[in-house]
């Protein structure tokens, strides 16, 4: 069962795997047919809280890139 179900997934030609560095990007992997995706929780908070300092603050030259 788990090998037939196998061949019609790869029969489809759709993704089957992915990473998502944020939420948009899950989004359109998801529109686009992927079938299984990873996330790492503290990296998309991340970008998201570094997008938001960028909003507030601008475009500075203060790397974000620890958060």
């Amino acid at each position: 069962m788990i090998a037939e179900g196998r061949q019609k997934i790869l029969a489809s030609g759709k993704p089957l795997f992915g990473g998502a560095p944020d939420a948009s990007t899950a989004r359109q992997m998801i529109d686009q047919g992927a079938l299984l995706i990873h996330t790492r929780v503290t990296e998309m908070w991340g970008n998201i809280t570094k997008n938001y300092l960028r909003e507030i603050y601008g475009d500075t030259t203060t790397d974000l890139d620890y958060l």
